[in-house]
């Protein structure tokens, strides 16, 4: 603690206690002068928290003095020499009242000796010339994938110390946040892990103490698979210690060292000044001033402290505990380098006792923290006698202290051979950089090993089938084409079509005429495989990537992974499996011989994710290796990513990653886009890859490939100067740019520049089929049909028309028809904006209304509006009961059946009026659906998609399936593929958005949406002009809910249909009556006599409107079924009266808060409900579907959850999946954020529901606010007012945990105290409260908000079952109030918590075999609170049913 200065006067006397070796206290008096400011100067040296807890020291001096200012007749020097040096205790410069009597108790080699003890002191007894410099680095936190970039550019194996071994860290791991499958990757890597607690809290108290220690301990050892005696450091949270009790807790649980405890060096400035060293507490405590109470005052034998000593920042004004935390911070690379070497130059050049850095790895977010750290590596690289190794390895040098003459064969520092191999490359995500081995010149250095001598192209191995690792191809150079390949990795999705569509449209040709081509390594996840076939379609590779893009190290794994990857391609993008050569590893990170093997037996015929790096490069150019066959051996190169293959694989093809070097020709990257050193403009990218091009251009020819991520490319200067490079390298007629594919045909079959424009596998792939009849250059829309359909003489109408681009009668006869379809519910909300655009007096050019088709999915319907836009003249339409997928034969039988009747019975509408049927989600089944609905008398359907190739030719029209299923490329399958006579296929046609980039099959789902009216108007007219000036095939408006919630959208869309119906020749008509055009051809001359297209408003228009008022139909989403209720327009003030069930609050719309049960049952008769709740985005489903697989409730349906979904990071299409198997979707906001206001809250459920709506869900009741932080009364208002069934936001007090109340609603208000304010405090009649109930952990100690979140996490999976079951137990046993198991992302995060998911699915096997126990989601439970029904009647329970 710094000494206490009385700020009184100008002259003070310091009054500082010591221990005696008896630890009894005793006083001495220093007298010196202090002037104010040398006052506030040692004042300032108290250390300072930062509110955010990340700057941790700042410890301000007071002028350019940076010495203490005191008398010297007092102190003769301001450094206080505190310990003595080795062996005897030494004369000290100081008073000795100022020195610990540790002093006199401490003697190195006489009652300390190493190993186990060494004393404090400020000189090691080695002569400081034979000590090696040690620098150590010491990260802070959680690890994490968004830190490995950081970690790897400045931890590669390339870097290596004097010994010839690689520079290690050390990792102080927190748990929250942390990936341990990245902890345990850089253990693998030689690094040290040690711990820095779970929570990440102030820990103060044995106890806590030993809580944190150890449970972190666990953590590490459990999840990382670390060896417990490896993990013997620990670093309090915010550097805050506790005292002796700490090092006691520490020591008991095998802790060896403890490193959070600062020491200041008050002249740190100066040039002598001094660092002390490391020492063991076994004759007493902390021997210096305590920075930060409380410091260890007792023995502990044995017991290593690393003080943390600080810097000095870069205008020396001011001192930081980490690197990171002063408060002048570097402005630019060269700064934080000079920073950091004037720091290290005080040690290296004074008692060079070890210099260690303290920082976290966020600090490298910004990038010239991270070059000038790295600056500040390969600067100490250079000096033979510094070492950068681990904490623990610092340690064992202590311990066994040798001079830098024998230092390279001091034992623990030595590394094996595996790790003296480990080159360049530690590891390859998107951002790994490598920096070049400097070495003189690359021709005295072996390219390859013994495979070179042992294969010899022509003689033991021949084309096509082996060729030989070569640096020189057989034939000359000037006869080789050089050959440019792509290679992009990771998901393919719509964001980054218009990269691929400037970089590789068909207008950029190679010398032979073709198009030039890329190669596509395709993950899974986020990746659309339409997009996937329409690039293959156009000529390039499609190769696989994994489908998890995870590490995949073992032979079970790459099996998975490499066969469910190529046959995701074969089936969603419908590529042909022979077709899906080519493999790369996520990473880089390959498996092996075992990958090899598995890739072969499963027919690929390469790899390309091995990286080769050249040992001159970047300072002298040298060449790269040719593709070559595993015929002979294994890499016959260093393997720069363990493992690579050794033995050898006859006729597998490896494609060497050849790196390329930087922008600044200082470093090496495998990508493009890894680089550390990024280009700044266009300029700098076409000359970074200009200069790595020539390289090969000008040398061996060996094929140059540029291996990125399309992702680079949202940085516009990096798409340009590509694109520059491109067109470069294009003007030279010897330079191709084809696929990864053809690059190996011409290695296995080598043509001559001469001959090349014959060579058949670089022509492209159209011109290979003779199946077409025009060349490489022509791309036409293709059709294919079973039997040729010829219109007039084989199909006739009004029963068939061919599919067809051009309509047999002139365009100029023909009315652009348009057609709007409304998809999904039909309620008050949204007939609003239907009667306001579709008004009586907006009329066709033929004096009739115009009309819509309202497509119509039964839940939250209300039939009475139904029923009037029927009535008005609109055609009602069909879209499935439960708006779920629909992909085989019972179920659209079921669907399509079920709901035309509910539209009969409850709207009235005549069976024979309702011909049409969209289905949800544009999902299909295939021929079955044409064939069910033709069945039962539908004519039509119009849910497939076709979309138009870069927005290029003409719409399609509709047809019928007389001659063949669906003739174009399936976008979502399956698609009928046989003959269905008679029946009406409608494409929908997307339309292109208004940046004319991304095509939309629905209006409201572009990637890019209009920001104004101006581009909302654009968007719809730019579309229709394309129709009405071309072919004028019918123009469809498909459309949700969602694009009405913004105002401009609204606007825009009304003055779309003003400006339409001013032209003439325009009608907007329903999908009914186009179809009664299609059937009867009409001119526009005659078209104001075409009978269906006459008005035909029923007379009924008032039965049934004129009954309704507004309050009446403004339900809260519930079915139609359902009574409405009628809603006060405001929450009102909690009544004052008690609630009294039955009495003032009766269901199905008022519950009282209660323990009792619903509707008076017996506990026999309630269904215990159990309910999983998972929060947070929606990626990865799998494990979340598996949890559920096979598990059906008593009533033999499904179980199910809630997913609280937040927006931001979800993939629709999984949350498309999971809403479909029938798993409540519920919305917890759009950013994964806590929202402060109301205004932030509307934004945000607005913006999600949108984004919902255009993923198809429109059911959506529930909501739950970020990290269960409601806003109070506002929050309630919104949801009120956007007409959600209830909240689950709000956390049940622990006064009340053993009391299980059911759910209720807030006519009556929140009854209990406000857990995480702010709870309401008025009446929402109607809106149910479901509140948390929180968990006990597995040890019984705390509660648990999400089971996955307990400060004890079970370790087992026996652990999770049992915490799980005695929480299940309190509500089984009890009044079986709702059981809910809220869970994030935790337990499904990683493998790590594969035992906790196992405990979950043991916990829910048993459930099984209870019969009265229902797994079903939130808005189930409500349907049940609603309606009690006994448990024998259950099967019967429409709601539950499936």
């Amino acid at each position: 603690m710094p000494m206490a200065i009385s700020p009184l006067s100008k002259t003070s006397t310091v009054t500082t206690k010591i221990l005696s070796t008896q630890s009894t206290p005793t006083t001495s008096t220093v007298s010196a002068t202090f002037t104010p400011t040398t006052i506030k100067m040692i004042a300032s040296l108290k250390p300072v928290l930062s509110t955010e807890k990340t700057t941790l020291m700042n410890i301000k001096s007071q002028s350019s003095t940076t010495a203490l200012s005191v008398s010297p007749s007092t102190i003769t020097t301001a450094t206080p020499q505190l310990l003595t040096t080795q062996g005897t205790p030494t004369t000290s410069t100081v008073s000795a009242s100022f020195m610990p009597s540790i002093v006199e108790v401490c003697k190195q080699n006489i009652n300390c000796k190493l190993p186990s003890c060494f004393c404090p002191t400020f000189d090691h007894y080695i002569n400081k010339t034979d000590i090696p410099q040690i620098v150590y680095f010491a990260f802070d936190d959680e690890v994490q994938f968004s830190y490995k970039q950081f970690y790897d550019t400045l931890f590669h194996n390339a870097r290596k110390n004097p010994n010839g071994c690689p520079i290690t860290m050390t990792l102080y791991v927190s748990h929250a946040n942390t990936d341990y499958s990245l902890v345990k990757y850089y253990y693998g890597k030689g690094n040290e892990i040690a711990s820095h607690s779970v929570t990440h809290k102030l820990i103060k108290t044995k106890k806590s103490v030993l809580q944190e220690a150890k449970q972190q301990k666990e953590n590490i050892v459990n999840l990382a698979n670390i060896p417990a005696d490896q993990v013997t450091g620990w670093r309090s949270p915010y550097l805050e210690p506790a005292g002796d009790d700490q090092v006691e807790a520490l020591q008991s649980l095998g802790y060896k060292y403890d490193i959070s405890h600062t020491y200041i060096e008050l002249g740190r400035t100066a040039k002598n000044t001094k660092d002390t060293w490391p020492f063991t507490l076994d004759h007493s405590g902390w021997p210096h001033i305590c920075q930060i109470l409380s410091c260890p005052k007792s023995k502990h034998g044995g017991f290593w402290e690393v003080p943390i000593n600080v810097l000095s920042d870069l205008k020396q004004s001011s001192l930081c505990a980490f690197a990171d935390s002063c408060s002048t911070s570097p402005s630019n690379e060269n700064e934080v380098f000079d920073y950091l070497w004037n720091n290290f130059k005080v040690n290296y050049r004074g008692n060079r006792a070890p210099f260690g850095i303290h920082l976290h790895a966020r600090w490298f977010y910004t990038s010239h923290n991270l070059k000038g750290v790295d600056k500040f590596i390969t600067e100490l690289l250079r000096n033979d006698d510094v070492y950068i190794v681990s904490v623990q390895k610092m340690l064992d040098w202590m311990r066994s202290p040798t001079e830098l003459s024998e230092i390279k064969t001091f034992k623990p520092w030595l590394c094996d051979e595996m790790a003296a191999s480990r080159s360049v490359v530690t590891s390859s995500n998107p951002t790994t950089t490598m920096k070049s081995q400097e070495t003189p010149s690359t021709k005295s250095q072996p390219r390859s090993l013994s495979v070179v001598q042992s294969c010899k192209q022509g003689v033991n191995c021949k084309l096509p089938s082996c060729f030989c690792p070569t640096f020189e191809h057989t034939m000359d150079r000037k006869d080789i084409p050089q050959i440019v390949y792509f290679g992009f990795d990771d998901e393919v999705q719509w964001s980054y079509k218009r990269h691929y569509d400037k970089l590789f449209l068909r207008n950029k040709r190679n010398p032979n005429g073709c198009p030039i081509s890329m190669t596509l390594f395709v993950s899974h996840y986020n990746t659309d495989y339409n997009l996937v076939r329409y690039y293959y379609d156009k000529g390039n590779e499609i190769a696989s990537h994994s489908v998890t893009h995870s590490l995949i190290k073992t032979r079970s794994s790459i099996q998975q992974e490499a066969k469910n990857q190529r046959d995701n391609i074969a089936k969603e993008a419908g590529i042909p499996s022979s077709s899906i050569t080519g493999w790369r590893s996520p990473y880089l990170e390959p498996a092996g011989d075992d990958q090899v093997d598995v890739l072969k037996t499963l027919g690929y015929q390469y790899d390309v994710s091995h990286t080769y790096i050249p040992l001159g490069r970047p300072t002298n150019p040298t060449e790269d290796p040719w593709p070559f066959t595993l015929d002979y051996s294994g890499w016959p190169f260093i393997c720069q990513i363990l493992t690579c293959p050794k033995s050898k694989h006859k006729g597998f093809w490896e494609v060497p990653i050849n790196v390329l070097s930087d922008p600044s020709q200082s470093n090496l990257c495998a990508f493009v886009d890894s680089c550390t050193n990024q280009p700044s403009n266009a300029s700098q990218v076409y000359s970074y890859l200009m200069h790595n091009f020539e390289v090969n251009y000008k040398g061996n020819r060996a094929p140059f490939g540029l291996h990125l991520h399309a992702r680079w490319f949202n940085t516009n200067h990096n798409i340009q100067g590509v694109e520059n490079f491109i067109k470069a390298i294009l003007s030279r007629n010897d330079v191709y740019i084809i696929s990864i594919q053809k690059m190996l045909e011409w290695i296995k079959n080598p043509v001559k520049l001469d001959n090349i424009t014959e060579f058949t596998p670089w022509n492209d792939r159209f011109m290979i089929m003779l199946f077409y009849i025009w060349l490489c250059f022509v791309s036409l829309p293709v059709v294919i049909l079973a039997d040729t359909c010829v219109q007039g003489s084989n199909c006739t109408l009004p029963d068939c028309f061919c599919n067809t681009f051009k309509h047999p009668m002139k365009t100029n006869d023909i009315p652009q028809i348009i057609y709007f379809g409304f998809d999904d519910a039909v309620n008050i909300a949204m007939s609003q904006h239907y009667k306001k655009l579709f008004t009586v007096d907006r009329k066709n050019p033929n004096g009739c209304p115009i009309g819509m088709t309202l497509y119509v999915s039964h839940a939250y319907t209300n039939y009475g509006l139904v029923k009037h836009f029927y009535d008005e003249g609109h055609e009602i339409a069909v879209h499935s009961v439960t708006h779920t997928q629909i992909t085989t034969r019972p179920k659209i039988l079921k669907e399509a059946r079920q709901q035309r009747d509910n539209i009969v019975k409850y709207a009235g509408v005549p069976i024979e009026k309702i011909t049409g049927w969209r289905s949800p989600n544009l999902a299909t089944a295939g021929d079955h659906q044409p064939d069910i609905l033709q069945k039962l008398g539908y004519e039509y359907d119009i849910s497939l998609t076709y979309r138009q190739s870069v927005n290029e030719g003409a719409d399609p029209w509709p047809f019928t399936l007389d001659y063949g299923g669906w003739p174009y490329t399936c976008q979502i399958r399956p698609c009928p593929s046989s003959k269905h006579p008679g029946f009406w296929e409608i494409p929908i046609v997307s339309l292109s958005d208004y940046k004319s980039q991304f095509p939309c099959p629905y209006v409201d789902g572009c990637y890019n949406r209009p920001d104004t009216e101006d581009q909302a108007f654009k968007y719809l007219w730019n579309n229709f002009m394309q129709n009405y000036r071309g072919n004028r095939a019918p123009l469809g408006f498909h459309m949700h809910a969602a694009w009405f919630f913004t105002k401009h959208n609204v606007r825009a869309m009304e003055r779309f249909i003003r400006e339409v119906l001013t032209l003439g020749d325009v009608y907007i008509v329903t999908v009914q009556k186009m179809l009664e055009w299609m059937k009867h051809p009409t001119k526009l001359s005659d078209i104001k006599n075409f009978q269906p297209w006459g008005t035909t408003v029923t007379t009924q228009t008032t039965t049934r409107m004129a009954q309704i008022t507004k309050s009446k139909l403004k339900s809260f989403n519930k079915p139609f079924n359902e009574p409405t209720t009628v809603r006060p327009q405001m929450p009102l003030p909690v009544p004052s009266e008690k609630c009294e069930q039955g009495t003032n609050c009766r269901l199905p719309h008022c519950y009282c808060y209660s323990r009792g049960t619903p509707g008076n049952l017996r506990r026999d008769e309630i269904p215990q409900m159990v309910y999983l709740t998972f929060d947070g985005n929606i990626n990865d489903i799998r494990k979340y579907l598996n949890v559920f697989s096979g598990r059906f409730n008593p009533n033999k349906c499904p179980a199910s959850g809630t997913f609280f979904v937040t927006q931001f990071g979800s993939f629709r299409f999984n949350i498309k999946r999971l809403h479909s198997q029938g798993h409540e979707i519920a919305m917890r906001g759009y950013i994964n954020r806590h929202i402060m206001n109301e205004n932030t809250l509307v934004q945000e459920m607005e913006r999600q529901k949108e984004d919902m709506l255009q993923t198809g869900i429109d059911d959506i009741v529930g909501w739950r606010s970020p990290e269960l932080k409601p806003i109070g009364d506002p929050q309630f208002e919104e949801l009120y007012k956007h007409e959600f069934s209830y909240d689950s936001s709000l956390i049940r007090s622990r006064d009340f945990y053993d009391s299980k109340v059911w759910p209720f609603t807030l006519d009556y208000g929140w009854k209990e105290q406000c857990v995480i304010p702010e709870c309401p405090s008025l009446s929402y009649p109607g809106i149910w409260e479901f509140p948390t109930n929180p968990l006990t952990d597995y040890k019984n100690l705390y509660p648990c908000t999400y089971a996955d979140g307990c400060m004890f996490s079970p370790p087992t999976a026996q652990d999770t079952f049992d915490f799980l079951w005695k929480n299940f137990e309190k509500h089984y046993r009890t009044n079986k109030a709702p059981f809910g198991i809220n869970l994030r992302h935790i337990w499904f995060s990683h493998f790590f918590y594969d035992k906790n998911l196992t405990g979950l699915k043991m916990f829910l096997d048993k459930l099984a075999e209870l019969d009265d126990v229902y797994i079903v989601p939130i808005r189930k439970i409500i349907d049940w609170m609603r309606s009690p029904t006994p448990l024998g009647n259950l099967n019967d329970f429409k709601p539950w049913q499936c």
